[in-house]
């Protein structure tokens, strides 16, 4: 392999480290420092530690066959996706072209395990952060008596952990190429059309569908169908954030893409287990089949399949109108069409029994 380790374990990566870490919540954070660890246990490449200044002047020299930054503030980037002031997270690549021949696809290698380390260091802070926080705030309530409110905390926490895994399952499964899920399916055709983001135009799409739920339920509209669109956004969000950890996934085989999509099944159906475990809200595609059921009495099991099917028709129409041919809606839709909702279930059973 003239891409493996024993070709390119000695060729010199520049690598800036300028993050200077994030206290949130009371919770110190610095990303920066992990990917730095991760990087020095990898002999994929040699990676070397220096400034700025000494990278840009050794990729000019001919030094460095490429080089990576992590800016200030990266830390801080990563953790506002729990705020409402979400900004997106940037790492800089710098190439010496003209080193080699070889030398682009030395960078594409850079770029790829740059991107699988920052995805393995923003989970682990994610998961870090919230037993650290949750932690802190059960400990609390015990000494205020405050059980109810724990585990309404453990509830809420539950739940946004479950969108963040389905996030990661929605976009894994739109990674593999091989069609989205349905209530993916229109936001994501509309994605490849116009310059708004998968995650932009889910949230778009969810306010679309809380506006049509009461439109349909008109009085018997509630407070918990609001709450959804808050929780869209953060869905929305959670979407291109997970987008932008998982562009190294590219497979260009079939089988590849088969495994990519059942993996990302899994994934979605343990994220959808989560929130019906959570009991927080109905979620939005479940909420929209229950105000048609609701108010024209169908059955709630058929009426799902039309739902689900209908998202898959329209999506279609669209990409034909918008592209010329059929994009976004493929065999992969109907997979997880069948299988996300199977494995929810298969888990609620099993967990059950436990």
């Amino acid at each position: 392999d003239p891409y493996g380790p024993a070709s390119t374990g000695n060729m010199k990566v520049a690598v800036v480290i300028n993050d200077e870490g994030y206290e949130f919540k009371g919770v110190e954070i610095n990303v920066g420092d992990q990917i730095k660890s991760n990087l020095k246990a990898n002999d994929m490449i040699d990676w070397q530690f220096v400034s700025k200044e000494r990278a840009v002047n050794g990729i000019e020299a001919g030094d460095y066959y490429a080089g990576i930054e992590i800016p200030k503030g990266f830390s801080k980037s990563l953790t506002s996706i729990m705020t409402k002031n979400f900004k997106q997270p940037k790492i800089t690549y710098y190439a010496n072209e003209k080193k080699n021949a070889i030398a682009t696809k030395i960078t594409d290698k850079v770029v790829q395990t740059i991107q699988t380390e920052v995805n393995e260091s923003f989970v682990t802070t994610v998961i870090n952060l919230v037993n650290k926080l949750l932690g802190t705030v059960i400990e609390q309530g015990k000494k205020e008596g405050t059980n109810e409110q724990i585990n309404k905390l453990k509830r809420y926490v539950i739940f946004l952990i479950g969108l963040f895994v389905n996030s990661l399952g929605v976009s894994l499964i739109t990674k593999a190429s091989l069609g989205t899920s349905p209530i993916t399916s229109i936001p994501y055709v509309l994605s490849l059309s116009f310059p708004f983001t998968l995650g932009n135009f889910t949230i778009f799409f969810s306010v679309f569908l809380i506006l049509l739920q009461l439109l349909i339920l008109r009085k018997n509209f509630k407070l918990e169908h609001v709450l959804q669109i808050p929780i869209s956004i953060i869905f929305g969000y959670f979407i291109d954030l997970t987008m932008l950890l998982f562009t190294w996934v590219n497979p260009q085989t079939y089988i590849m893409k088969i495994v990519y999509l059942l993996i990302g099944c899994l994934i979605l159906g343990f994220g959808v287990y989560m929130e019906v475990l959570a009991d927080v809200v109905m979620l939005l595609g479940e909420s929209f089949v229950r105000a048609i059921v609701l108010t024209w009495r169908t059955n709630f099991g058929t009426t799902k399949i039309c739902f689900d099917v209908s998202m898959a028709v329209i999506a279609a129409v669209l990409s034909f109108v918008f592209t010329g041919h059929l994009n976004g809606v493929r065999e992969g839709t109907i997979i997880a069409a069948l299988l996300v909702g199977f494995v929810a279930r298969v888990l609620g059973k099993k967990l059950a029994s436990v």
